[in-house]
């Protein structure tokens, strides 16, 4: 998923955590368990985001040094690699494609991936010599990468064979907070208020008009299903029924939170800082009726706000390490 759910800043407040609409009492104390640490920097650099591999239980990491990786199903992970060396700002898997996307480069930025199941690690560049990238999400539906640029245009590329699509353009500054599903890529348009989209098979750009509120700039989250769309904005998380349109559920934090999607357990993970105690980490399920909360997790000490999804986990920054969460009577 996208470094804006690692590293978003959150400001400290000090109320408690007011819910608007029907959030449904925690069933369990403890939806998840920490299980294991990983360094949070690697040949002394930050590993900035992150991405998942279901298949082979992986976790993917870049930083400035190259792609890193951890096999989560080992009793004691430890982060391996790198797999190559660049200098990284983001990355994307393609789960169905067995490949890792990325964004490299700041001083000559380029696109470009790498096999992750046919034992290669040499990466294969797509473009370079690039400007002002972004962003970039993988569209399942298409077997598309979508590139945000600080212009008006997103680049598209063919996954599976690397070839550049035409661009596609959009009504305003530029996009930013690009998230996926099948068929469709939500966003920000940096001039503009609302959620836009991109149909993924005529590629035009519209607005998503939505039964509910949703200020943006917001941070998106995706069910992959296809199902909801979550958006944190100030101090709110909302969830949206993709099919209809309309907003099924909201909740009231101190501060603005950071949100992971598990698509093991279909919940959604959120974080925010508060001071009593000084960070919540939760857990939602949600559906037609709105959000339930399903366990409240004791949060360790070394513990920050910065969360990523795996499958029946996740993976939540602290000040030195990255910590392993995984669901309580997960088998993987």
């Amino acid at each position: 998923m996208k470094l804006h759910s690692m590293m978003c800043l959150v400001a400290i407040a000090t109320l408690g955590v007011i819910p608007i609409g029907p959030v449904r009492a925690a069933s369990a104390v403890n939806a998840y368990s920490s299980v294991a640490t990983l360094p949070r920097v690697v040949d002394g650099r930050v590993l900035s985001d992150f991405a998942y591999d279901p298949a082979a239980q992986r976790l993917y990491a870049a930083s400035d040094e190259g792609l890193f990786w951890s096999d989560l199903s080992e009793a004691s992970p430890v982060m391996k690699g790198p797999l190559f060396r660049k200098r990284l700002s983001r990355i994307e898997i393609a789960a169905d494609l067995g490949r890792i996307f990325y964004l490299g480069d700041r001083g000559n930025q380029e696109v470009g991936y790498v096999d992750i199941r046919n034992g290669s690690t040499a990466p294969v560049t797509l473009a370079e010599g690039l400007s002002w990238t972004s962003d970039l999400v993988y569209e399942p539906t298409r077997r598309e990468v979508y590139v945000s640029t600080r212009t008006p245009r997103i680049l598209v590329f063919d996954g599976a064979s690397g070839e550049r699509a035409p661009d596609v353009r959009v009504p305003g500054w530029y996009a930013t907070g690009l998230e996926a599903m099948p068929g469709r890529v939500f966003m920000n348009i940096g001039d503009k208020n609302g959620i836009y989209q991109i149909d993924a098979a005529t590629r035009a750009v519209t607005a998503w008009p939505i039964e509910g509120r949703v200020v943006t700039p917001a941070y998106f989250e995706a069910d992959p299903s296809g199902r909801y769309l979550f958006a944190t904005y100030d101090q709110y998380i909302v969830a949206l029924d993709v099919a209809t349109a309309k907003e099924v559920g909201r909740v009231t934090t101190t501060a603005r939170a950071t949100i992971a999607f598990d698509p093991g357990t279909g919940w959604l993970v959120a974080s925010w800082a508060d001071s009593r105690p000084r960070l919540r980490l939760k857990a939602f399920k949600v559906d037609g009726q709105g959000f339930t909360e399903v366990g409240a997790m004791d949060n360790p000490a070394l513990g920050q706000w910065g969360i990523e999804p795996t499958s029946h986990g996740f993976i939540q920054q602290g000040g030195h390490s990255l910590l392993v969460w995984k669901a309580l009577g997960a088998s993987h």
